[in-house]
């Protein structure tokens, strides 16, 4: 494009002197004046105003970013010219073309060579064995403006497509940036850095295997406001690869990882393909974490993930390794799920037969599959305990999250040991036990058991397995009081177990058979009795049912039982008490119970 490259510009406080005069007072200059202009950051700026495909600056580090072609500053160039910059901020920018006009789009297209790579010396990732396109090793800001588009030609000579490998990195409005390896590798030197704006849905090719890699070490990486999908599912696949087990960084742990506002879209393109010719039938995992590498502080929250089918998985943590401290998944929504109906293609897939110090807290997610039927399970935990009646905690909390659509276990969990599950609401939709008597204590068959139940403690090696304490005679009193009779189960059979004293009973408003809506708890329970319930069902009739939470002696954990009985609510005191109650579905009264209830969570957990 004929627009001039500009030389990189330095912007410093002018009038400093007729500023800070004005500043002076009887007791002198304001301090924070005086910070502030200490503290102005020079800027270079370098504004890319061409496509070439490997033009390299003619001089790096002279401040001018120039190609051999006069009046060109191609994005090679600018990179080259922001490593070499010494001092001040570097920005990189998109030129904004004619006044008046609309702005230029800028397309790459990769030849298979490595050729018009930036790097082909080192490996950005195992699965990036041939070097990078573009290499950043000086903190900066690239803004493509989403007008700057990159994709290969073909899968030979698999490469990066970024590889960020500095701190303090800012990559704005990124869009439609494919490689044939990893769109972006964030390097174990990244600390600090960010990918914030832009979409990257594959649909000509299934060329791009992976949108972000993060290696081991890296520290402080946040992922916002994007949209990625469709890429190709090879050995090191997903939209976001933890890339443990790539050169060792299994031993080399993540830290302060934050995935905000992400959207992992999988629906089908225009075309069925998923190859050379077309991406419109690939689908990708969407979060994973692999070859044991461990996490502190890892942070998914308000994403959301769509269309996965079998061995592809919206939350993947199952090689998540041992050691690994806090991760907080909260206020996502996964939809879509065609994966099959066994556990082994959960939604959100907990660690696998390891001690997780935690804790994990999943808090306020939507898994809803509406009128879907092809998905059986939405969070699947195989934990490390498999002694029985073992009361060792997982600290894995599960908490405040509404479940749709799941035809097997909505919750499925395996050798669990100690693991909270409380006040999570369940739609119609929901794969249930049509006699709800046998809610309690039904397990499934077999390990791979496709039985529908809510939530399922398969054996007493899943917080051992304790009964529910049951309702009874449900009533609604003159004074609109809700009062239920409650009481443990007279006896166990061999296998199960009785919660341990006191309890806390949770209690459910259902239609039928599912637990449609949080109606309040019952803390300090040790023997059967008549307690009041905190809110009202939502509608005359339906049913009330409860959850068994017994006392944890090993932490602070709840011991969480499946769920109990479903008993009719009588229609006693309607015109009184339902008068001033407008409720439009089930669904509002659930999301006003969990934005009370979510405040108390797990604020004390550290």
């Amino acid at each position: 494009m004929p627009a001039t490259a500009r030389r990189s510009r330095s912007f410093a406080l002018t009038g400093l002197a007729v500023i800070m005069a004005c500043l002076i007072t009887a007791g002198g200059v304001a301090p924070w004046a005086v910070q502030r202009a200490q503290a102005a950051p020079e800027i270079h700026e370098f504004i890319v105003n061409s496509s070439a495909v490997g033009a390299k600056d003619t001089n790096p580090g002279d401040g001018t970013c120039s190609t051999s072609v006069a009046g060109e500053c191609s994005l090679r160039a600018a990179i080259e010219e922001g490593n070499k910059t010494t001092s001040g901020d570097v920005v990189i920018k998109v030129t904004a073309g004619t006044p008046g006009q609309t702005p230029p789009q800028f397309s790459q297209s990769f030849p298979n060579s490595t050729s018009n790579y930036m790097n082909t010396a080192d490996d950005p990732t195992a699965a990036d064995s041939y070097g990078a396109y573009y290499h950043i090793t000086r903190s900066m800001t690239i803004d493509l403006d989403n007008r700057f588009h990159i994709k290969a030609s073909g899968d030979l000579y698999t490469a990066a497509a970024f590889w960020v490998d500095a701190p303090n990195t800012n990559l704005l409005n990124f869009t439609d940036i494919f490689s044939n390896g990893s769109s972006i590798v964030f390097s174990a030197k990244s600390d600090g850095s960010v990918l914030d704006g832009g979409r990257s849905i594959q649909t000509d090719n299934y060329y791009g295997e992976r949108m972000v890699a993060i290696r081991g070490l890296a520290d402080g990486v946040t992922l916002r406001n994007y949209t990625a999908g469709r890429f190709y599912e090879g050995t090191y696949g997903g939209a976001v690869y933890l890339a443990g087990g790539l050169e060792g960084d299994a031993a080399r742990s993540v830290s302060n990882l934050t995935i905000s506002n992400f959207t992992v879209d999988n629906r089908p393109g225009s075309n069925s393909l998923c190859s050379g010719s077309g991406a419109g039938g690939c689908v990708c995992s969407g979060i994973v974490v692999a070859g044991s590498m461990a996490v502190h502080n890892l942070v998914i929250e308000d994403s959301n993930f769509t269309y996965f089918t079998a061995s592809r998985t919206p939350i993947d943590l199952w090689a998540l390794g041992a050691g690994s401290t806090r991760v907080d998944i909260r206020r996502n929504t996964i939809t879509q799920m065609k994966a099959g109906l066994t556990y082994t293609n959960a939604a959100l897939e907990l660690p696998g037969s390891v001690q997780f110090t935690g804790p994990i807290n999943i808090t306020a997610n939507r898994f809803d599959n509406g009128t879907w039927t092809e998905q059986g399970v939405a969070i699947y935990l195989d934990g490390n305990t498999s002694s029985a009646s073992s009361q060792k905690p997982s600290n894995i909390y599960i908490e405040d999250n509404f479940f749709d659509g799941y035809q097997s276990q909505s919750i499925h969990l395996y050798e669990a040991g100690t693991t909270t599950v409380r006040r999570n609401t369940f739609g119609v939709n929901s794969g249930s036990q049509s006699t709800t008597a046998s809610e309690a204590t039904t397990a499934g068959t077999s390990r791979d058991a496709t039985t529908p139940l809510l939530m399922q403690n398969y054996r007493n090696t899943s917080n051992r397995r304790i009964v529910t304490w049951a309702p009874s005679n449900p009533q609604i009193t003159t004074n609109c009081e809700f009062r239920v009779d409650v009481a443990p189960a007279g006896s166990v059979s061999s296998g199960y177990n009785q919660p341990t004293n006191p309890v806390t009973v949770d209690f459910y408003y259902t239609q039928t058979r599912t637990a449609e809506v949080y109606l309040g708890s019952v803390s300090g329970l040790s023997g059967g009795q008549t307690v009041s319930v905190p809110n009202l069902p939502p509608v005359a009739g339906g049913h009330v049912r409860i959850q068994t939470q017994g006392t944890s002696p090993t932490s602070q954990a709840y011991e969480s039982s499946q769920f109990s009985v479903a008993v009719a609510i009588p229609t006693a005191n309607v015109a009184t008490c339902w008068a001033s109650l407008v409720l439009t579905s089930f669904e509002s009264l659930f999301l006003a119970v969990v934005g009370r209830a979510s405040g108390r969570v797990a604020a004390a957990r550290l």
